[in-house]
């Protein structure tokens, strides 16, 4: 009798992948009320209610036996894992490639662009930084959302594989996400007239502190910024990061895990660079579309931010998902809520290079 043939680390890492997305896909079709009795009750924090399935993930996740000192090698493999169960199914019609952008002395930038298989060369780019705290994560990590971004804008999204830390500390990862504004801005000038920074978590402060730096140094700003869930100021706490201390994906612990890795010691919090928004005088110069998350120690700096910009006559989009986390636009597979959610966004980001496009431009619909 011939023995079965072992299977390998990466056979059993797909298999357990597909089952736990079909789980997934279970929960999904679930309605509300069979997952708040499977959640033994809603949560309910600041008059609001967790989406009944991100809750059930957060419970099985605290059921788990946690790891007492996280490695950096777990926390990057359980942030892939997590984005290949969770994301939705991949977006057809989108076409990918790979971009090497210098950054000098011989060293590339990895960028990954997205555009819609029917329209090529539309003239407006946007410059996408992914979430991670500046240690995890990658540009498959937001492959989903970045993916129903340039079908739902039109807009060429340039995804950038910066350096991260901590082999990387801040401010390198950013220096790469500034470096792919610049070459786009003024190397692909005649392709992308219309150039628009966006990042979700780390990723928006990235794009708030490029939009500030653009300005202060003079240059041509963005046309405008997409802030999603953004790390917006460290120089103090807010009373979020109390309330949702224990949340999931992100905890405060987690929080400052991140920045110990990310910054170096001694690094001056008031940077443009890490809080960003103590500058919304200059971020106010560029139209901005500002995305929360209820559920999110990161929820007042976005509050915060929303009424500085609105103080300095800024044009400021809001939406914020009271029912929903943080990181939830590499979710989207796990309930038509949050896949709903990253469309509005979409939506939203959409009527921004509208307002900014050349009029031979054609939005999709």
């Amino acid at each position: 009798m011939s023995k079965r043939p072992r299977q390998s680390g990466d056979d059993a890492a797909m298999r357990s992948a597909a089952s736990h997305r079909a789980f997934l896909a279970f929960l999904r079709s679930l309605p509300n009320w069979a997952i708040h009795a499977l959640n033994n009750g809603p949560k309910l924090v600041a008059g609001h209610v967790l989406e009944p399935r991100l809750l059930f993930i957060e419970k099985s996740l605290q059921r788990a036996e946690p790891e007492s000192a996280p490695s950096l090698l777990s926390m990057r493999r359980a942030t892939n894992a997590m984005a290949t169960v969770m994301s939705g199914k991949t977006r057809e019609g989108v076409l990918t490639r790979q971009i090497l952008v210098s950054a000098g002395a011989g060293r590339t930038i990895t960028v990954r662009a997205y555009e819609r298989a029917e329209a090529r060369n539309t003239g407006v780019a946007v410059v996408y930084a992914h979430f991670g705290g500046g240690v995890v994560g990658d540009i498959g990590t937001s492959d989903w959302f970045c993916r129903l971004l340039a079908l739902r804008t039109g807009a060429v999204i340039l995804s950038v594989d910066y350096r991260l830390a901590p082999e990387h500390p801040f401010p390198a990862g950013y220096e790469d996400y500034l470096a792919v504004y610049r070459w786009a801005r003024y190397e692909r000038r005649s392709d992308w007239p219309i150039v628009g920074v966006a990042g979700d978590s780390i990723g928006g402060c990235f794009a708030a502190a490029c939009t500030v730096e653009a300005v202060k140094a003079g240059e041509v700003a963005p046309d405008f910024q997409a802030l999603v869930y953004p790390a917006l100021d460290l120089t103090r706490p807010y009373p979020s990061q109390e309330l949702f201390a224990d949340a999931f994906p992100m905890s405060s612990n987690t929080a400052q895990w991140f920045m110990a890795q990310y910054l170096p010691a001694g690094t001056d919090l008031l940077d443009h660079r890490v809080s960003p928004g103590l500058y919304a005088a200059d971020a106010a110069r560029v139209q901005t579309l500002l995305v929360a998350a209820g559920h999110d120690v990161l929820v007042d700096q976005a509050v915060w931010f929303r009424d500085k910009l609105s103080q300095h006559g800024a044009a400021v989009d809001w939406l914020l998902f009271h029912d929903l986390c943080h990181g939830f636009t590499s979710m989207s597979g796990v309930s038509r809520r949050i896949e709903s959610a990253c469309e509005t966004i979409a939506s939203g980001i959409a009527a921004m290079v509208r307002r900014c496009a050349p009029a031979n431009f054609s939005v999709p619909s």
